[in-house]
């Protein structure tokens, strides 16, 4: 139990805990024994840069992780082509950290990768398969619905022209 404790301690209470035991070990040491102990704890304890490295080595990874998983996400966004909410994400990933799922979706959903649904739901648009157009229509009966509007005051004359043009192609 005490390892798996040891796995969560930070630097600080980690390097509290060894000043704790050098502490106790100084009070019954003669002069050749603290200055070993001493030097020990010189090369235990990080520096102030070391420490600094450590952190952006640390950030540095997290980063790559987090990338890989938006990457994840929008794979599987993609091969599902369905509105799937964290809670489904994760369990086909298989992470095991939902909210983590759900920050990293959400950032992505601000940042336009995604999209969203009103109730949480995260997909990706797919392009749609283009429509067939509708057949073409007669243009006489095209421009006689427009001349209509025209005679009933609904658009210009200039609007009807321009429709007019339109529809024979001008």
């Amino acid at each position: 139990m005490g390892f798996i404790k040891d796995l969560f301690k930070s630097d600080r209470e980690k390097a509290d805990e060894m000043h704790d035991k050098y502490v106790a070990k100084m009070q019954g040491l003669d002069q050749p024994d603290y200055d070993k102990l001493s030097k020990d704890l010189e090369r235990t304890i990080p520096s102030p840069e070391e420490q600094e490295a450590s952190r952006i080595k640390k950030e540095k990874a997290e980063a790559k992780r987090k990338k890989e998983m938006t990457k994840t996400i929008k794979k599987l966004l993609k091969d599902k082509a369905v509105k799937m909410p964290a809670s489904d994400i994760d369990a086909h990933l298989k992470h095991q950290n939902v909210d983590e799922i759900k920050e990293l979706c959400e950032e992505m959903y601000h940042n336009g990768e995604i999209s969203r649904t009103g109730n949480y739901r995260y997909f990706i648009l797919t392009e749609e398969k283009k429509k067939p157009k509708k057949a073409a229509s007669d243009p006489t009966v095209e421009i006689r619905k427009y001349a209509k509007l025209r005679d009933d005051g609904l658009i210009t004359e200039e609007e009807y022209q321009a429709k007019k043009k339109e529809i024979l192609g001008l």
